[in-house]
């Protein structure tokens, strides 16, 4: 019987292990994706490579913002809020002086999710060369190569937008200015190579961190301007290469919130996310809440939380003291597939109104200390007991009046737990989860009766019990005269 009690004993305690494990991983599920990746193109360049502004074109063609920085900015810009950043080919020697120097810079905003694409060719018109290693450890050595080779075919820089060969990667007066050669760094993927032996990469994708690195050593913005003197180009690849893992298309973003708000009260605010129609688990990099004038007031990244695929919901806890007025959360998105990334940009605003006197506001839950409020014809709001300070002032019928920061608000007493604990002259003590108030012996009778009879028996009890102990007093003294007067006493 004993070996058997231990048994159960055992199961019980794994089985409880088992659901603590699996409520864990559940929790663990619903941790909303952060990659702090954000909008548009960094392109880096003191002077146009060959004389020709080919990057800018680009991105000007196909509607990809983008800001433009030169040596002097290197170390010195917040990259968090770009998808990726583009270093131009054929860059002056103090340029690439600067490179060098940040070279931990670039590799810290890769490492955190960014794309960084190096257009490696140096030694080119404006005479500069790179120094050391390039972003990422990579090894890069000059010399003059004409024939290139697409060595994975299936790789979308060589098939979106534009559909490449090999013959037009050939025959650009100079196709790259040199290869990579090993050490080669982890995980990275050839995708063009030189055709003659030796065949070293011109074209590698390295994963680093949680970004990508994509190096190449071609001649990109000759080849799409320059080598026909501006007019159709030799090549269409710097298409592809800008393209690539850029924020080429819109990912459908929708903000919702309540219209009006108050102090104390917990606001919640659910951001759906789509692409093409359909619901997707994008990656929010910025959910920041703002005052009507502008200023930042907080930033909600962290509350963030996954409810299903495609929905979130963000929380917020207005404070007590929170100015009145205009609030408008704005949420970034992006959503990275193998070939694009797609950005979005939401927002919604709600009103903080001063007060909920007048509102008529009912109480219908209390939970964990937060409180369910009905407001007619505004909807449900939740709120922190805690942080609107609210306190029982009377309880009439039945019916507590709760005074907070918010104005005045009713509930059940079946909602606050409110038990009777004195009466004292026809007034009842009743403590509640609130605090402590007084209310009349009638409202008490109606509270009692409906609650907990406990209070109102041994009220009862203690008056019946005072009676007795006053009558035996009465029959001690009968008893004591009684005595006396006895013959013989």
């Amino acid at each position: 019987m004993r070996k058997n009690s231990l048994k159960i004993a055992t199961l019980v305690i794994i089985g409880f292990f088992c659901l603590a494990t699996i409520t864990t991983l559940a929790n663990a599920a619903v941790v909303a994706p952060v990659d702090r990746y954000g909008f548009g193109v960094a392109l880096f360049k003191d002077a146009d490579p060959w004389g020709y502004p080919a990057n800018e074109i680009v991105l000007k063609r196909y509607g990809i913002p983008y800001d433009l920085y030169n040596s002097t900015d290197i170390g010195n810009v917040d990259l968090s809020k770009y998808a990726k950043v583009v270093i131009a080919s054929d860059q002056p020697q103090e340029f690439y002086d600067a490179v060098n120097v940040s070279r931990a810079w670039f590799e810290e905003y890769v490492e955190k999710g960014g794309v960084l694409e190096i257009h490696a060719a140096d030694l080119g018109w404006n005479g500069g060369s790179w120094v050391e290693l390039l972003p990422g450890g990579i090894n890069y050595t000059h010399v003059s190569r004409n024939n290139i080779h697409i060595e994975l075919p299936s790789h979308p820089i060589v098939r979106m937008p534009n559909n490449i060969t090999d013959s037009e990667l050939d025959g650009w007066s100079s196709s790259a200015h040199g290869y990579f050669i090993s050490p080669y760094p982890p995980e990275y993927i050839e995708i063009l190579n030189l055709e003659s032996a030796p065949s070293y990469p011109v074209c590698i994708e390295v994963s680093y961190g949680n970004g990508t690195i994509i190096a190449s050593t071609q001649t990109l913005e000759f080849a799409y301007g320059v080598t026909h003197e501006y007019g159709r180009p030799t090549s269409v690849i710097l298409e592809n290469f800008l393209l690539y893992l850029a924020p080429y298309e819109e990912l459908n973003m929708e903000v919702n919130v309540g219209t009006v708000h108050f102090r104390g009260e917990i606001a919640e605010f659910y951001v759906k996310t789509s692409l093409h129609g359909n619901a997707i688990n994008a990656s929010i990099w910025d959910a920041t809440l703002y005052y009507e004038n502008g200023t930042q007031h907080v930033d909600l990244l962290p509350n963030v939380e996954v409810i299903t695929i495609g929905l979130y919901r963000i929380t917020y806890t207005i404070p007590a003291n929170a100015p009145t007025g205009t609030y408008t959360l704005s949420v970034k998105a992006s959503f990275r597939t193998g070939m694009t990334t797609a950005t979005g940009h939401a927002t919604a605003s709600f009103v903080i109104s001063p007060t909920l006197t007048a509102q008529n506001a009912y109480i219908t839950e209390i939970r964990d200390n937060i409180a369910t409020i009905i407001i007619p014809d505004l909807g449900t709001i939740k709120a922190n007991l805690t942080e609107i300070d609210a306190k029982v002032t009377s309880i009439d019928d039945g019916v507590a009046t709760i005074q907070t920061d918010l104005g005045t608000i009713k509930t059940d007493v079946s909602n606050i737990n409110a038990k009777v604990t004195s009466i004292d002259d026809g007034v009842a003590t009743i403590e509640t989860d609130l605090g402590t108030v007084k209310a009349s012996v009638d409202d008490v009778e109606a509270l009692v009766g409906g609650m907990d009879t406990t209070t109102q028996n041994t009220y009862w009890f203690s008056i019946a019990a005072a009676a007795l102990a006053a009558l035996a007093a009465v029959i001690a003294i009968i008893v004591a005269v009684l005595v006396k007067k006895k013959p013989g006493a």
